[in-house]
Parts: C-alpha cells; structure tokens; sequence
C-alpha cells in the first residue's frame, strides 16, 4: 500500500523486541501525544486477544508484555517487549499510523525495528495477519452481506466475570478496527470501519451478540476476529459457534 509517510524497515532487534519510531512534521502537542499513545494501547490489546498470532502462533500465544513511549521534540517512540505475534502485523501497526497521520497529525516518516521482519522478504508489502486454523469452533458468514450481526455461542453456561473478559477481546478487534488497523489498497485506513448498530447488544450467560450496521472493513478484518474468538476458545470461555449473518 502506498503511505502518506515515508517508511523505514529494520530487523536489528534482540528478540522479543520492536521498536516504532515517528517523526511529526511539526512538534505535536500533549493531545496529539495522548492521542497516539491511547491507539498504540489499543495495538497492544489487539495482540493480547490474539487477532495478531497470524497462522504460525496458536492464538492462546500471541501477546505483548509491555509496551512504553517516550516524547522528545517532534520525536515519538515506542517500545514493546516480549512480542510473540506474526510478523505480518507490522501491516496493523503502520495502518494505524496512517490512520492518525490522517486524522490527528501528519507524520514525515516511521521507522520500525523488529528482529522478525528478517523473516519477510518485504515489509513494505506485508498484509495483515491471516486466520490460525483449524478453527476450534464451528464458522458461518456470508461473504455478501453488506452488513451482519456478530453471534458467539458458547458451549455452556458462563459466570459474568469470565463472559466480561470475553467481551473485552472482542472490544479490542472492534477498537483497532475503527483505527483503520485492517485496511488494504481496496480500503485504506481513513476509511476502514466497522459501524455499530445503536441498538444495545445483547451480552449473556450463553452468548455475546454485536449489531453491525455497516462493515467497512476487510476480510482481514474477519481473520484477526476468528483469531480472537480462538483465543477467547482457549483461555477464557468454550465457544460453539461464531456466526456474521443477518
């Protein structure tokens, strides 16, 4: 995808480690800074629920262990640590990017360090993660609704506090996904949505359900939430089915 910003790739990292590099064009206030600090949190969730473990890491895997920022000028950094996700995310990261240069404040270039871009041939060409398979439970979507409702069926009853933990992975996809982090040539980040119905969603003992009113997203989009439903699978509740339909 072309960038509005220049992008710089290395893999000089010790392992584990990534590093991401933004240079403003201007010096960016304390909002601004706020701001890209909060979406870089929502990066991190992302990786936690597993949308990022791609189809080389189990779900149950994939995470960040910490993550801090540091400000100097017109200079932000990042730096994560204990990064166990697919190479191919560095594609979420740097929409991400896009997405605030678009809307918060314009970026002149970024540079990411990370140990397993030596394992791509081209970061500038690096999609979003896939899907990890075989699925742990059962799949339905049809790929020609404009719009669908988000069903999981668990295998049985759940506690309230294990079903809120539930709820919060899936918060994490929905918060990425309105930072443009799954957007392509076809959709880039400015425009990459996932809308919510303003009904209220239904959140119970046997089931989470979301009201979509318009998916403006990709079919990266739907890998990275089948990865989060795994690992939903894995570590927290059993899930039956996963179901986008009308």
């Amino acid at each position: 995808m072309q960038r509005p910003f220049g992008t710089r790739y290395l893999a000089q990292t010790s392992a584990g480690a990534l590093e991401a590099r933004i240079h403003f064009q201007s010096v960016p206030d304390e909002e601004v800074i706020r701001t890209f600090a909060v979406s870089m949190d929502k990066f991190v969730d992302l990786a936690n629920a597993g949308a990022l473990c791609g189809e080389h890491i189990p779900p149950s895997y994939s995470r960040i262990g910490h993550a801090r920022q540091s400000h100097l000028d017109a200079t932000l950094t990042w730096w994560f640590s204990d990064v166990a996700i697919d190479p191919q995310s560095v594609a979420v990261l740097v929409n991400i990017v896009h997405f605030l240069h678009n809307s918060v404040a314009p970026v002149s270039d970024l540079t990411v360090n990370w140990e397993r871009l030596g394992s791509i041939s081209d970061p500038h060409r690096a999609q979003c993660p896939g899907a990890a398979r075989p699925l742990p439970f059962a799949f339905s979507w049809d790929e020609e609704l404009p719009a669908f409702d988000i069903v999981v069926d668990f295998s049985s009853p759940q506690e309230p506090g294990s079903v809120r933990q539930a709820v919060a992975s899936v918060e994490a996809w929905f918060g990425a996904a309105n930072l443009g982090a799954y957007g392509d040539d076809s959709s880039p980040p400015s425009i990459n949505r996932i809308l919510m119905s303003p009904e209220v969603s239904t959140i119970g003992e046997d089931a989470m359900v979301w009201y979509i009113d318009r998916f403006a997203s990709t079919t990266a989009a739907i890998d990275a939430l089948l990865n989060v439903v795994s690992k939903v699978h894995q570590t927290i509740v059993p899930v039956r089915s996963l179901e986008l339909s009308e």
